[in-house]
């Protein structure tokens, strides 16, 4: 068994305590106890055992045990009253037999579950009481709870009278005589508020006793609204105070035993606990928290509930579940939505659907996409349905635009310019455009991801076009060169449109530059002008890289791969980056071609040598020109005089004139001397400066040249 079912079912007995309990406090608010047998009203309902049928005499049915069915059948039955009345009478007397008793008692009882007597039996009841036993009376004040007559109050009151007289003789069978007539009259009237005040209750029924029907059923109504409305608020706070120790068991609960304290509050019987149930779930998703698929599964039966709010609520968690496994909850989804009645429900049952956009979808999606907060989420599911091939038929079709069109355009969700684009006329796709030129930018900006999200290249060219004035429009634009295929020149249109800012534009072409193909990058960073963009555009390349040489599946060639990490290399050294110009060019140890070769070494050795690390690129065995421009490129750098000397050193006889002069001009083999105040002198070196850092290394030069 699976462990949340082993732990509900360990949990059954607490979860029944818990239950009964609040049940029987409800039962107790509504007064459900007040035709029940014992003297508090509390007493069980039950009848003899069953009876033989329906057609038999008085007689007959007193000695065949009269079943609580039985009774309850003939009250609705007018022919069978005057029967009903000669067993209450022959039963109610004293000294009657046992049989005859129980049948009384039965039809009392019966009465009492009414919540408004017969006239005919209502008034041969309140004559019974005076020559009643003792032991039928308790019944008989509450069966008189349900006749509600000015007669029935007086005749309860009597009663209370009669059996408070005698308590003191009496005892307890009295006593609770008086107290079940006591507890009829409130259930009668309403007045909880006069309690077991004899005084005030006799003051209440001469009050009562002259109205006219009109009168006592105002009187009656008064009184009922009343008890019912402090009931309400009674069990309202009984039911949350429930809730909120369910809601703590469930907090307090170990990970492991949360998904049975679920399925116990999802399955309760009363309303608000279910909801709660949903909320816990809800929360449970929100917070990015694994649920149990067999939680999940009974929240998809509840779309099911006789509550709207419940329905509601299932179906929100069914569309945020990020995973449902059980197979019959779509089909489940679909068949609610065709049953539906209610648009908050429908709302939610159709973004949920949204998550199996199937053609099936088409018909519910049509019968809502004009009704109300259903409408928009109507709209979203049939778009999902078209965009996975769904077709639909002329009449949902046309249900579909009408909704659409019925309003103001700009005031479309993108849902349903979807669907003006996909199964409009060529109109509504001109009438979108349109939309490209509104003042409002969310008019704007809603239009441009429904042309994108449309199959037509045309439409993404009319995006693109239009961003070329709108800064709103940058990043849905973007989309749009993607869709068009990134080709030289819609990579140049891209790099020229407005952005809302700069950190809007480099977010953007950055989020871009990671969509390129491989095989695509070193093109588009050949034309690439800002450094930034062209090491985004081409940094894969190095990762791509470390993984040896490439097999050109996706169009990707070694030299390409080369190429790309050598101008990677480029870009970071004209940016002042050594370390990680370095770490990209390390990537390409797998590169044995001899000028591929040549030309990674020479790019390393100055990168080598502006970290100041000599000795490792003497081992690259790079030419002189290459250790004169990584001097050139340390020139403001500590260990430039260190490299200039080591430069005269290792290439001695080997330096041109030019060279010569060149490593002079820079770093003149005497030092010259400094001013003797020191104050303001600086060398050659220092009035030089650093190379700009926009200037390339002289080696290596671009692809192409």
């Amino acid at each position: 068994m699976h462990r949340t079912h082993r732990h509900s079912a360990g949990r059954s007995g607490l979860t029944l305590r818990r239950r009964c309990g609040l049940a029987v406090a409800c039962a107790a608010l509504l007064g459900l106890g007040a035709g029940r047998s014992g003297a508090d009203g509390t007493g069980p309902l039950r009848a003899g055992p069953p009876a033989t049928g329906l057609g038999q005499s008085a007689g007959g049915a007193a000695s065949a045990e009269l079943t609580a069915e039985v009774a309850a059948a003939w009250l609705e039955d007018p022919a069978r009253h005057a029967e009903l009345v000669e067993l209450l009478e022959r039963g109610a007397r004293a000294g009657a037999a046992d049989s005859e008793r129980r049948a009384a008692v039965t039809i009392l009882r019966a009465v009492a579950r009414q919540a408004v007597a017969g006239s005919a039996i209502g008034g041969s009841i309140v004559g019974i009481e005076p020559g009643a036993a003792t032991e039928v009376r308790a019944e008989l004040a509450a069966a008189l709870g349900s006749v509600r007559t000015p007669g029935a109050a007086g005749a309860l009151l009597a009663m209370a009278q009669r059996a408070d007289a005698r308590a003191t003789e009496g005892g307890p069978a009295e006593r609770a005589v008086r107290d079940a007539a006591l507890a009829a009259l409130r259930r009668l009237s309403g007045r909880a508020d006069l309690s077991a005040d004899l005084p005030a209750w006799r003051g209440w029924v001469e009050r009562v006793r002259g109205m006219d029907q009109a009168q006592w059923g105002a009187e009656l109504t008064r009184g009922l609204a009343g008890r019912a409305d402090t009931q309400s608020g009674t069990i309202g706070g009984l039911v949350g105070r429930v809730a909120e120790m369910r809601r703590r068991e469930f907090l307090n609960a170990a990970p492991d035993q949360r998904s049975g304290v679920l399925l116990e509050v999802l399955g309760d019987d009363l309303v608000s606990l279910r909801r709660l149930g949903l909320e816990l779930v809800s929360r449970e998703l929100a917070n990015a928290r694994s649920v149990d698929p067999a939680v999940i599964e009974r929240v998809g039966a509840m779309i099911n509930d006789a509550s709207a709010e419940v329905r509601r609520g299932a179906a929100g968690v069914l569309a945020a579940a990020p995973s449902i496994t059980a197979d019959g909850i779509p089909a489940r989804v679909r068949q609610r939505l065709s049953d539906e009645t209610d648009a908050g429900v429908a709302a939610a049952l159709l973004t949920a659907a949204a998550r199996w956009p199937g053609p099936e979808l088409l018909g519910p999606a049509a019968r809502w996409a004009a009704v109300g907060e259903a409408s928009g989420p109507a709209m979203m599911a049939a778009a999902e349905a078209v965009r996975n091939g769904g077709l639909p038929t002329p009449e949902q079709r046309r249900a579909l635009l009408d909704a659409v069109r019925r309003e103001q355009l700009a005031a479309a969700p993108a849902a349903g310019l979807a669907l003006l684009l996909s199964v409009g006329e060529p109109s509504d796709a001109q009438a979108v455009r349109g939309l490209l030129a509104e003042h409002e930018p969310a008019v704007r900006l809603r239009a441009a991801e429904a042309l994108l999200g449309a199959p037509r290249p045309m439409y993404a060219q009319w995006v693109l076009g239009a961003a070329g004035g709108d800064p709103t429009l940058f990043a849905t634009a973007l989309g749009a060169a993607v869709r068009l295929g990134l080709t030289p020149e819609n990579w140049a249109q891209a790099m020229e449109l407005p952005a809302p800012s700069f950190a809007a534009r480099r977010e953007a072409l950055s989020a871009l530059a990671a969509q390129i193909p491989d095989a695509a990058r070193l093109p588009l960073a050949t034309g690439t002008p800002e450094p930034w963009l062209r090491d985004a555009v081409l940094a894969p390349l190095a990762q791509r890289a470390t993984a040896g040489v490439p097999d050109g599946a996706d169009g990707l060639a070694p030299g390409a791969l080369v190429e790309g990490v050598l101008l990677l290399m480029r870009t970071r050294m004209a940016v002042g980056q050594p370390a990680s110009a370095l770490l990209a060019g390390e990537t390409l140890a797998w590169a044995t071609d001899p000028p591929a070769r040549r030309r990674i070494d020479d790019q390393l050795t100055l990168a080598l040598l502006w970290l100041n690390r000599p000795e490792e690129a003497a081992k690259l065995g790079a030419p002189a020109e290459v250790w004169l421009v990584g001097l050139e490129l340390s020139n403001a750098m500590p260990h430039a005089e260190e490299l200039a000397r080591r430069v005269r050193a290792d290439f001695a006889g080997r330096l041109s004139q030019e060279q010569l002069d060149q490593l002079n001009s820079g770093w003149p083999e005497q030092p010259r001397t400094e001013p003797a105040a020191g104050l303001g002198a600086t060398t050659d070196r220092e009035r030089a400066g650093p190379p700009s850092p926009a200037k390339p290394p002289a080696v290596a030069p671009a692809p192409g040249q």
